[in-house]
């Protein structure tokens, strides 16, 4: 590894660092024009070389790191500079949002480039880029959630939340530890989920944080009543109307209308 490393260009090698950012997956050689600021024909010319040198392998016309020792070397020794780390960060934000935008018919596109996202999320944690790790949490978690990648879901959550609490950004806990709560609901884990909402709604209230502490009050209700404790749902519903009125929320007659059902 060594030995072919000493013989690669400087440009070469700055192409393998970013490999060691990204998953063990192909991957188009626009990346490398987005994380480094190069043009395509010396994006090319980089990976090429690293190809002739059995660094590199061309799945389906795309590149992807020939084995997993070279891409473990990658991420420990030839670390990129923040400023690519935060070029992809925002590429794929800008990239997730999109293909959202478009739809369900776009979530393939997606479902090629998740381990990818998922990987320059951690790598924002490890490299201590705490609000684009969060920034990339936004941007992913609902599609995890529409297409049941619930596990995935709930470490792309837990980092963000890590991220959150070292940038001390308590909107973000707050906000995160609801969504933890969702996602735990949805796996079916419902104590789980209040334990996370329950966490949530204090920080909102010390933050004064009104949609937060009424978003946290109605999904608390939802999984008390998926326990079979109807009359706590109902009580967390009430103070969920009640702050959703105050702040005029569209999600004010949602909760009317759940009321209205469960008090038949």
């Amino acid at each position: 590894m060594e030995h072919s490393l000493k013989q690669v260009s400087d440009p070469a090698r700055a192409c393998l660092g970013v490999t060691g950012i990204l998953a063990l997956q192909p991957f188009e050689a626009e990346i490398m024009d987005i994380a480094l600021e190069i043009s395509a024909d010396d994006a090319n010319r980089s990976l090429g070389e690293l190809v002739d040198f059995g660094l590199l392998i061309r799945p389906d016309n795309r590149y992807q790191i020939a084995h997993a020792l070279a891409h473990t070397y990658a991420r420990a020794w030839l670390t990129s500079p923040d400023s690519a780390l935060t070029r992809l960060a925002e590429y794929y934000e800008d990239f997730i949002r999109e293909q959202m935008q478009r739809g369900q018919t776009r979530y393939a596109l997606l479902d090629s480039q998740r381990d990818h996202i998922l990987a320059v999320q951690s790598a924002c944690n490890r490299a201590g880029l705490w609000e684009a790790a969060c920034t990339i949490t936004w941007a992913i978690e609902e599609y995890l959630d529409l297409q049941g990648h619930g596990t995935e879901r709930v470490a792309v959550v837990k980092a963000g939340l890590e991220a959150s609490r070292s940038d001390e950004a308590r909107y973000d806990e707050a906000s995160f530890l609801n969504l933890l709560g969702l996602a735990y609901a949805r796996l079916g884990e419902p104590r789980k989920a209040i334990e996370h909402y329950e966490q949530a709604l204090k920080i909102s209230r010390e933050i004064g944080y009104r949609r937060g502490e009424a978003n946290t009050h109605w999904n608390m209700s939802l999984a008390q009543d998926s326990l079979g404790k109807r009359s706590d749902a109902v009580g967390l519903a009430k103070e969920a109307l009640a702050i959703y009125e105050q702040i005029e929320s569209l999600y004010a007659e949602r909760v009317r209308q759940q009321l209205a059902e469960w008090q038949q």
